[in-house]
């Protein structure tokens, strides 16, 4: 798009260079007007090509302030709206659109000083829908109807609550000394932090002798909460957090959960260090439960939070992990969705997963040097202790092929 990018001079005119061979999509954007994209260009090296008037139609604007919950302006807040309109592109399925906001010069506005704002044009339909963000407060959204709504929109943002409380080990009354709480109901507040949305951010980790934690930053409303830790099956719960009303006094107590033990070797019975091993139930195979989640004090681990699953991979229940297909499972743990579910064994081949609830469960192991590998259906029963357990890695084979473009031709470097 850098190589391409032009702007229309004082007529509206505009010459485009550096178009690479085949089919093309122009898209014009300007800031008082919604982007349209004209006809598709099919080009060949050299040729030169006359497109029809792009006609950019207008939308609708929005003028406002932001404010938080004193009443006082809030400068620097960040405005999101649907700034593509479907119907002006002929319903023709095309990424440019969504590409939109990489031309140059092109930025949504924030608040001034004042907190004021004016969005838009903004594309579709009344109601209109903005998004407002800022570190430190709640996404908020406005919805806009200009037959209803008249004068400035008032946008009142406000900051997080805090939830504290301890957890027990629900056998022995003791306090858990090291925990960690995942929460997908916090409020952003460090610039240099994963986002809330990020499927690689971790929870927070807690490690204090009296098993006590504060949760700082929580958004209003119903929050879900998972505590786990190594050892201990997950717990979720829900709790309701009022706005500037720290909730105090929660009591979360976690249930000890069984132990696997084995080995990974080769075909030659070797052993394999550094394989992923992952331990999943019976129930999470059909869809209707979770990968088994041992949870444990490491930063590095905790990173892969599985409860951002944006790719597209079918969510357990809130806090409860991923329904992950064994086919799927490789894929899952290369990308590091698997987080701390995933243990590596040792020099010798060993591993241990621990937290595993009793019932019928499998372990599955991966490599990136061999093919996956599963156990066979293994039960955790009242003594919760599950060993000698071995799994097998092979080498696989390969595959050799060609990439070829829709002319035949060959596409290299891919």
């Amino acid at each position: 798009m850098s190589a391409t990018h032009c702007e229309t001079d004082a007529n509206g005119a505009f010459t485009m260079t550096n178009i690479p061979a085949g089919d093309v999509d122009v898209i014009a954007i300007s800031t008082e007007h919604l982007p349209a994209i004209g006809a598709r260009a099919s080009l060949d090296d050299g040729a030169t090509l006359a497109l029809d008037d792009l006609v950019l139609p207008r939308g609708a604007k929005v003028r406002g302030r932001v404010v938080d919950a004193r009443g006082q302006p809030l400068p620097g807040v960040a405005m999101r709206w649907n700034l593509v309109d479907w119907s002006n592109f002929g319903f023709d399925f095309s990424l440019a659109p969504l590409m939109a906001q990489a031309v140059k010069g092109f930025a949504l506005p924030t608040t001034d000083a004042e907190g004021r704002f004016e969005a838009g044009p903004i594309a579709g339909k009344a109601p209109y829908s903005i998004d407002f963000e800022k570190l430190g407060y709640v996404k908020t959204e406005l919805k806009w109807d200009p037959s209803k709504d008249s004068g400035e929109a008032l946008v009142t943002m406000y900051m997080g609550s805090s939830v504290s409380g301890v957890v027990m080990d629900a056998v022995k009354s003791e306090p858990v000394a090291a925990f960690t709480i995942d929460c997908s109901d916090r409020v952003d507040m460090d610039e240099a932090s994963p986002s809330a949305m990020n499927p690689f951010s971790g929870g927070q980790l807690v490690e204090d002798p009296a098993g006590r934690f504060t949760l700082d930053s929580v958004r209003a409303g119903k929050v879900n909460l998972t505590i786990s830790a190594t050892g201990y099956l997950p717990t979720s719960l829900e709790v309701e957090v009022k706005q500037g009303e720290p909730l105090k006094g929660l009591i979360v107590e976690l249930t000890p959960g069984g132990v696997v033990r084995g080995r990974v070797v080769n075909e030659d019975g070797l052993p394999i260090a550094g394989a992923q091993v992952v331990a999943q139930t019976d129930r999470a195979r059909a869809g209707n439960d979770e990968v088994a989640r041992p949870r444990g004090p490491n930063r590095e681990r905790d990173r892969g939070r599985a409860r951002g699953m944006a790719s597209g991979m079918a969510m357990g229940r809130m806090g409860r992990g991923p329904q992950i297909p064994p086919g799927l499972m490789a894929y899952a743990s290369s990308m590091g969705f698997m987080g701390d579910r995933m243990v590596a064994t040792k020099s010798d081949g060993t591993f241990e997963v621990s937290g595993i609830e009793a019932g019928s469960f499998r372990v599955h192991a991966f490599h990136r040097q061999y093919c996956g590998a599963s156990s066979s259906v293994q039960t955790m029963g009242e003594q919760g202790e599950v060993a000698n357990v071995v799994l097998v890695l092979k080498e696989g084979g390969g595959v050799e092929g060609y990439v070829r473009d829709p002319r035949g031709n060959p596409v290299p470097d891919e």
